[in-house]
C-alpha cells in the first residue's frame, strides 16, 4: 500500500539524497514518490513542480553553511569563516551544488539563493562594510566561489598526465597542475582581502559583529 502520510521535509531530505547520489539523472517527482513508497500526487501535494522542490533542496543544502554571526568577529575572519564553509560543503554535496546551479543558470535565483543571499548580505551589513565596498566583495567573492568550486568538481575522478620534472619549465607548469587545493584557495582568498583593504582606505576597515544580537538583521 502506498504511504500517505509525509512530510515536506521528509520529502526534500530524500529528494537531496537522491541528488547526492545521482545527480538530475532520473530526478523527477516520480521518482522521489518512488523512493518514499508513496503515489506521485502525494508528493504535489507539498511541492506544486520539480522547480519547487529543487529549491526546497538547495535551502537543505544551504544550511549547512556555517553563516551564523559571531558576536565580536571581525570582517575579515567573517569572510575567511563563511566562504570556507560554503566551498566544504558544495564540494561535500557536489551533485547537488551542479543540480543547483544549471537550475539557476536556466531560471535565475531561486528563493533559496535569494535566502542564502540575504543572510550573508545580514552579516556584512551588521558589521557597517559600507555598501560600495560590498559590492565589489560580492561580485569578487561570487565569481571566485563558483570558478573555483567548477574547477575542483571538475577535477574529481580525472587523470592527469603530470609535468616531466626533466621539463625546463617543470616549476612554471607545477603551478597550474596546484592551482585548486586548500592552500591556493585561502591565498585567493586573502588576495581578496587585500584588495578590499586597499580599496577602502583610508578606512581603517574595522568592522565587526555586534556583540547585542538585537542588533543583527540575520534570521533563521
Amino acid at each position: 500500500m502506498a504511504k500517505t502520510i509525509t512530510t515536506r521535509e521528509e520529502i526534500t531530505e530524500v529528494a537531496f539524497r537522491y541528488i547526492n547520489e545521482h545527480g538530475l539523472d532520473g530526478f523527477s517527482m516520480r521518482s522521489i514518490a518512488q523512493e518514499l513508497g508513496m503515489g506521485t500526487m502525494s508528493v504535489y501535494r507539498y511541492f506544486d513542480n520539480k522547480d519547487q522542490l529543487l529549491s526546497a533542496v538547495g535551502k537543505r543544502l544551504r544550511k549547512e553553511y556555517d553563516n551564523r554571526p559571531i558576536p565580536g568577529e571581525r570582517w575579515d575572519d567573517t569572510l575567511r569563516r563563511t566562504v570556507g564553509s560554503i566551498r566544504k560543503i558544495d564540494l561535500k554535496y557536489y551533485r547537488v551544488w551542479s543540480a543547483e546551479r544549471s537550475t539557476l543558470l536556466a531560471r535565475g535565483f531561486s528563493p533559496s539563493t535569494r535566502f542564502h543571499t540575504r543572510r550573508i548580505y545580514s552579516l556584512h551589513k551588521d558589521q557597517g562594510i559600507p555598501v560600495e565596498v560590498y559590492r565589489r566583495l560580492w561580485a569578487l567573492i561570487e565569481a571566485y566561489l563558483i570558478g573555483f568550486i567548477s574547477q575542483e568538481i571538475a577535477q574529481i575522478g580525472a587523470t592527469w598526465e603530470h609535468a616531466d620534472p626533466a621539463d625546463p619549465d617543470y616549476a612554471w607548469l607545477t603551478i597550474a597542475e596546484n592551482a585548486y587545493n586548500d592552500e591556493s584557495f585561502m591565498n585567493g582568498l586573502e588576495l581578496i582581502i587585500d584588495g578590499v583593504r586597499a580599496y577602502a582606505a583610508p578606512d581603517p576597515c574595522e568592522w565587526y559583529t555586534p556583540v547585542d544580537p538585537s542588533q543583527w538583521t540575520w534570521t533563521e
